[in-house]
């Protein structure tokens, strides 16, 4: 899966995004956004961690 996330969050994370549970994760969420208004939007999911590199 890919995640849009600062590059060093990126490294330090990768290992966690290729998991099973993040992966049940994701589709949970996915699912939510698709039934419900879900805030932030989706492409903002990790924004904090932009703006903590």
């Amino acid at each position: 899966m890919e995640v849009n996330i600062e590059e060093k969050w990126k490294q330090e994370l990768t290992s966690q995004f290729t998991q099973p549970y993040f992966k049940a994760l994701s589709e949970f969420v996915h699912s939510e956004y698709a039934a419900h208004k879900i805030y932030p939007p989706a492409k903002l999911i990790f924004s904090a961690f932009d703006n903590c590199p």
